[in-house]
């Protein structure tokens, strides 16, 4: 990952590192009281907040799944932070983020 500012909990257990894809970089975490259908914690967002990152609420989807990622911005950067089946995926574009349609890695 080559974003060392973008906090993740620290009961978060590393599951899969992308490193064949070269338009963007993403790890997947399980986190103990994550589940399929659960939202991000709030405490976690508030969290990445203090750490100086912006939600960027315009780049949101507008179907509003629950598998819409949550999209943070710092200085030039951009993390897009969603849960898929109960794992916690922080993905970081390395290209035009309006080309780039978030991935994750069903382990199921």
């Amino acid at each position: 990952m080559n974003v060392n500012t973008f906090p993740v909990p620290k009961e978060a257990n590393r599951m899969d590192r992308a490193s064949n894809n070269p338009e963007m970089d993403y790890v997947q975490y399980t986190l103990p009281g994550i589940g399929k259908n659960t939202d991000i914690p709030q405490e976690y967002i508030n969290e990445i907040i203090e750490w100086g990152w912006k939600e960027d609420t315009a780049a949101e989807d507008t179907s509003n799944t629950d598998s819409a990622p949550r999209i943070f911005v710092k200085d030039s950067t951009r993390v897009h932070l969603s849960l898929h089946n109960g794992y916690l995926t922080v993905l970081v574009p390395t290209q035009d983020p309006s080309i780039i349609k978030p991935k994750t890695v069903d382990s199921n």
